[in-house]
Formats: structure tokens, sequence, C-alpha cells
């Protein structure tokens, strides 16, 4: 299913986020933003994560093609969310 394959890029992403941020030890004092942390750099959340890639890689055996577009799409729409959050000027893309 497409739902595979975008929740893989998009919890895939935070979960090397927060894995990241945790394995430096680089806490928030903010309570909402550690507890974010906290539950994606969980192992729990990568055990699911390789669950999704799992199943986007057998999806990906049958429809490679439709498989690219929803990652391209879901990874265009993610990048496209935190520019915003950040104020960057809209990231161009070619359309997938």
């Amino acid at each position: 299913e497409p739902i595979a394959t975008a929740l893989f890029v998009t919890e895939g992403t935070y979960s090397d986020w927060a894995k990241r941020l945790a394995a430096d030890n680089k806490r928030s004092n903010d309570p909402l933003y550690a507890e974010w942390i906290n539950i994606h750099a969980e192992s729990s959340l990568a055990d699911f994560v390789s669950y999704l890639a799992n199943q986007s890689g057998e999806i990906g055996n049958a429809d490679d093609a439709r498989v690219e577009r929803v990652f391209r799409r879901t990874l265009r729409y993610e990048i496209a969310f935190w520019d915003e959050f950040f104020g960057s000027p809209a990231t161009e893309f070619p359309h997938a």
C-alpha cells in the first residue's frame, strides 16, 4: 500500500533525527520537544520503520514507479512543511 511508503518517509525521517539527537545527548528544555525526541528515538519506532521499509520494498517489486512517485511526493511535502516552519523559501522540485 502507498501508506506504508508515505509512513516510511515521515517516520523514518523522524526516527533518524530523534536517534541522532538522543545519541548526541541534545535534549531540549521544552518538555513537549523533549518528549517528542524520547518517543521517536525508541527502538520500537525503529522496528516499525524497518517493517514499513520491508512493506514498501515488497510493493516496489510489483510496482516500482508507483512506490517511487509516492516516496518522492511524500518527501516533497515533508521538506515543504519544514521549509515553511523554518521560514525558508519554498524548495523547488521536479514533478513526481
